[in-house]
């Protein structure tokens, strides 16, 4: 993968969908815009928590063609399920639910 032009942090002037989490920017949020090349040009953008997150669980440590959608989900889940230890809480809440308690546990620290 190639990074076209730098990461830049815009404020959304509309709603964009994080491509981390599938989550929705809203208007007025900061969020991390980059241009990238995979095959075909791309435009990349995400929440900068979640970009935060995936940076302090070093999710780029084993996916060396990028950190996608799928990657991010599966990290989130893995660490959420960790965090919880032996206590169960089956069903799992919704995957925006585990990933702000892995966020609030990884970065409010």
């Amino acid at each position: 993968m190639e990074m076209i032009n730098t990461k830049i942090i815009l404020k959304a002037r509309k709603k964009h969908k994080c491509n981390f989490c599938n989550g929705i920017i809203n208007i007025g949020e900061s969020y991390e815009k980059q241009v990238l090349k995979y095959d075909d040009l791309y435009i990349w953008k995400s929440h900068l928590r979640c970009k935060e997150i995936a940076n302090k669980l070093s999710m780029w440590e084993f996916c060396d063609e990028g950190v996608n959608e799928d990657d991010f989900f599966e990290y989130i889940n893995l660490e959420y399920i960790k965090l919880q230890g032996d206590k169960e809480d089956y069903p799992y809440p919704e995957f925006q639910e585990r990933l702000e308690f892995v966020c609030n546990h990884h970065l409010s620290n």
